[in-house]
């Protein structure tokens, strides 16, 4: 290989070490060579004699940069001695024309890069025509470096499918073992060629642009970095379409992972398109395709880009001096040097486009660019709202972006202070967040806002600060919160704000009231609020108001926030806010009894459809739109709609998956299994409840309310196996931690009939007795539908103790309170079909048990015949059954009764299988009570009986 064995290595010979003085004197040396080149010959000779004077060691450094400047052989652009050996020589790319890679011939070379050769191929196995660009790396590249980029950029495209984006074909290995692909052939123009030749104005750039935004959008969603977005990635069809290509440089990202040292930096990359952070070897993820996008941008339309695209060795290097990276150009002065064809592409003066950019279009460019990533935007949806915003001609929130920057340093200097009051420190990013994307519009708004967020940051110093920081619990915090409010002078939607984020740690601390009446306190800070601020307040108190058993009025609030949030300007906010109040009313509506299942699906496929970008709105994330899907599977199970239940539960996961999601996202995993249970999995789903306990154990503590929750699935999972003796410990512990703050909530108070029920399965008939005697009295005179509906079902569990002592009098007068009861419980609330079933089968237990089976097989089969599908209510449901067969053969049709008995067999096997209690059940003869046999632990052997 014939080439310079010079580098920059060589030619910065003067600081041999690595000392911090060294590294300064580097960097000042970066910074005096612009300086000194626009000098004049005389000055620039004058200005390096000062310099020599005042450090010798300094000039010899500027001294050579200058001539590596000036050189021809470009030695701060030289590969480093350690790549030669992977330099290869040319491939001979005529030698592949005519081969055949599977189904498809070449037929000509349409492009050679670092990752291989490109070829135009026919389909040459006569099954239809059909042309494709065929991606090749020959042998004479193909490193192990080369080939596994290669594969992995195939395997990444695999899993790409949008209309922006060129999608894969085929794909193999050829019989010499070179790695190919066959990819959608895309007959367009590259980016800024397309736009000049058309002649796009600004507005109509940034319209097209948008199309990239959308590529680049749905490759994150599903964990994708391209890396290297310019030009010739990204062709425009005569139709107008943006196709994004070559991902060869792409990697995927973890969303949780922190920046990993000691990378080394990728050869393939464009240098006048890649981020600092690629130049310097550094983790690479979502913020990195910002920058690139903010090169991109700055290049069409400004007609040149910030960097030559032979970008020199002094750029390069300037930004790997970290924190002493140059300023890019402003994209306006730009202009200034653009070529005067880029301009008429344009269609407008220099001065006119210069004053274009001079204003928020050209802020936004340079919020892109931002060295730092954590100064970037936040992620596509917010880059593509702030550019909706210009064309719509409001202000932008690109001048804003210090909020993380001042964060991050803040939670740095008190990380260990802050760790008591995490709670209150994530309720500050998100107010932090919201301020910085509404208050930056004015030079007054944006003192308003750095005030406020000094005020946080400031009481939350203090109240860490000390030898009693470590002691205070997060109510103190709250508390020091809502005193210094009182005491500051702080604009109203501050103030609202705050009483949010104090109202969410009440709620999630349990104190109703407290929750309740900090939310109020935001409201009435006064009726021109923010509409996001006041739907947030809103959804605040209803998620208390759910707690304390007022759904109806939560529902009222979640209403009030939808309405406030359709009525606000549109943006990535207001979506993902809208999407978020749709599937929480769902929830809150579904699960008390309050929306009909119609109006349920409706909202929540409305949630889902938020989650579809189209022009000028960005869609919901990935975890919006598992939400919303989510709750349409709670929708489904509530409406008894098992198999469409089903069907949507797969879609979730394989949503999740494709977004790497699945296994990682705690709340979405929980949800998951939570369906994987009811839809009749609960063997499969013991472990997965072990493993979701020790998670969020390990993250909230394991006191936390959702433990609780998920504890009290664990035991409905163990319940289900037949395992009674362990599902009452679970049941236990799951109500000693709900308990240990006092609550109203009947998600709570329920845990005790589920108690009662698994004590009676378990065999502890006395101590079931107890606690359903107790909890009866406890809801006697709650008017809440679901307070009426659960004493009915704890009247019909005393019916089942007593019948199981023999006591048939008293099972009969526990059934008569529960049939009063059931008048009291609203006909469309969801727990009444339960409370009803429940009596049902009680009553057809009693009919059987005094000798009228035709009483029985009326009562039994009505709830069968209503009831086809297990699912609804296994246990219920099998005991139903039982008693229908029952019924049958002492009605004296045999025949029916083994019928029967075989159809129900075949529905528990294929419900839960052959070793499942509910199999068992139905082969029961012994006479026993339903509820005794159904609390019969298969034995060891039972697929050896079948």
């Amino acid at each position: 290989m014939a080439r310079s064995t010079e580098t920059a290595e060589t030619v910065c010979s003067v600081p041999t070490g690595n000392t911090d003085a060294d590294g300064r004197r580097w960097a000042e040396g970066l910074a005096l060579l612009d300086e000194l080149l626009d000098l004049a010959p005389a000055h620039r000779n004058g200005r390096m004699a000062e310099i020599r004077r005042r450090d010798p060691q300094l000039a010899e450094v500027v001294r050579q940069l200058l001539e590596a400047d000036a050189s021809d052989d470009d030695r701060l652009d030289a590969r480093p001695r350690w790549t030669d050996d992977l330099v290869e020589e040319p491939v001979d790319a005529a030698a592949f024309i005519g081969r055949q890679f599977g189904a498809w011939r070449l037929i000509e070379l349409i492009g050679q890069g670092g990752m291989g050769l490109v070829f135009r191929a026919e389909r040459a196995d006569g099954q239809f025509e059909q042309h494709c660009a065929l991606k090749i790396v020959a042998s004479a590249v193909a490193g192990v470096g080369a080939q596994r980029r290669f594969l992995r950029e195939r395997g990444i495209l695999a899993g790409l499918r949008h209309d922006n984006i060129a999608s894969l074909i085929d794909g193999g290995v050829s019989g010499q073992g070179e790695p190919w692909y066959a990819m959608e052939l895309v007959d367009g123009v590259p980016i800024d060629r397309w736009c000049d030749e058309q002649r796009l104005s600004l507005r109509g750039r940034v319209e097209l642009f948008g199309q990239v935004l959308d590529a680049v959008r749905y490759a994150h969603s599903r964990l994708v970095v391209h890396r290297d977005l310019k030009p010739s990635n990204i062709l425009v069809t005569g139709e107008g379409r943006v196709k994004l290509l070559d991902f060869g440089v792409a990697k995927l990202f973890d969303p949780e992972g922190d920046a990993t040292p000691g990378q080394t930096i990728d050869l393939t990359l464009t240098p006048a398109y890649a981020a600092p952070e690629q130049l310097l070897g550094e983790q690479a993820g979502p913020a990195t395709d910002i920058y690139t996008l903010g090169v991109l941008l700055y290049r069409l339309l400004a007609g040149v880009g910030p960097f030559a695209e032979d970008a020199s060795g002094t750029t390069l290097l300037r930004h790997r001096i970290g924190g002493q990276g140059e300023e890019v150009e402003p994209v306006w002065q730009a202009v200034a040097r653009a070529p005067t064809a880029a301009l008429e592409g344009i269609g407008n003066t220099r001065a006119a486009i210069r004053r274009e950019l001079a204003g928020g279009l050209g802020a936004i460019v340079h919020a892109c660019l931002k060295r730092e990533p954590d100064q970037r935007y936040l992620n596509v949806d917010a880059l593509d709202d702030d550019l909706g915003r210009w064309r719509d001609h409001r202000p932008v929130h690109a001048h804003t972006g210090r909020w993380r920057y001042r964060l991050g340093r803040f939670l740095r200097r008190h990380r260990v202070a802050l760790a008591v009051s995490a709670l209150v420190v994530a309720g500050v990013v998100a107010f932090t967040a919201y301020r910085s994307v509404q208050l930056a519009q004015t030079r007054y708004e944006r003192d308003l806002y750095t005030r406020t967020f000094d005020f946080v940051t400031d009481v939350l110093a203090r109240s860490t600060a000390g030898e009693k920081g470590a002691d205070l619990s997060v109510r103190d915090v709250l508390e020091l919160l809502k005193t210094e409010m009182g005491q500051r002078d702080l604009p109203p939607e501050v103030r609202a704000w705050l009483m949010g984020m104090i109202a969410d740690v009440y709620a999630g601390a349990r104190d109703t009231p407290s929750a309740v009446d900090a939310s109020q306190r935001g409201l009435e800070q006064g009726e021109d609020l923010d509409p996001i601020v006041q739907a947030r307040l809103h959804e605040g108190q209803a998620m208390a108001l759910e707690l304390s058993g007022r759904h109806a009025a939560a529902i009222e609030n979640l209403d009030s926030a939808i309405a406030l949030v359709e009525h606000a300007s549109e943006d990535a906010q207001q979506v993902s806010t809208l999407s978020r109040l749709l599937t929480t009313k769902v929830r809150v509506g579904t699960r008390h009894g309050l929306l009909p299942p119609a109006q349920a699906r409706e909202l929540a496929q409305r949630a889902i459809a938020l989650g579809r970008p189209r022009r000028g709105r960005a869609g919901t994330t990935i975890e919006d739109q598992a939400q919303a899907r989510a709750a349409l599977v709670d929708v489904h199970i509530q409406a008894g709609e098992f198999a469409a239940a089903a069907q949507e539960s797969q879609r979730l996961q394989a949503t999740l998956s494709t977004a790497g999601l699945l296994g990682e996202h705690l709340l979405l995993d929980t949800l998951l299994a939570g369906h994987r249970l009811v839809l009749g999995h609960s063997d499969a789903v013991l472990a997965d409840y072990g493993r979701l306990i020790e998670r969020w154990q390990r993250q909230y503590g394991p006191e936390f309310r959702t433990v609780a929750s998920v504890r009290a699935q664990l035991a409905e999972a163990l319940e289900r196996s037949g395992r009674f003796q362990e599902s009452v410990a679970e049941t236990r512990e799951a109500r000693r931690v709900a308990r240990r703050t006092p609550t109203d909530s009947m998600d709570v108070i329920g845990l005790d009939r589920f108690l009662a029920r698994r004590l009676i399965r378990a065999g502890q008939l006395d101590e079931a007795g107890a606690v359903a005697r107790t909890l009866e009295g406890e809801l006697d005179g709650r008017p809440q539908p679901d307070a009426r509906a659960t004493r009915v079902q704890t009247q019909v569990l005393l019916a089942d103790v007593a019948l199981l002592r023999g006591d048939i009098d008293d099972a009969g007068r526990w059934l008569a309170a529960a049939r009063t009861g059931l008048e009291h419980v609203p006909s469309s609330h969801p727990f009444r079909e339960r409370a009803v079933r429940s009596a049902d089968r009680l009553h057809a237990e009693l009919c059987l048990q005094r000798g009228d089976p035709r009483c029985a097989r009326m009562l039994a089969g009505a709830i069968v015949d209503a009831n086809p599908d297990l699912r609804a209510d296994p246990t219920e449901l099998s005991m139903a059954r039982l008693i229908l067969v029952r019924a049958a053969a002492a009605d004296g049709d045999a025949d029916a009764a083994a019928t029967l008995r075989r159809r129900f067999r075949e529905e528990a096997f294929a419900f839960a299988g052959v070793c499942s209690v509910y199999a068992q059940a139905i082969a029961d003869t012994t006479g026993e009570p339903a509820m005794r046999v159904m609390s019969t632990t298969p034995p060891a052997d039972c697929r050896q009986l079948d």
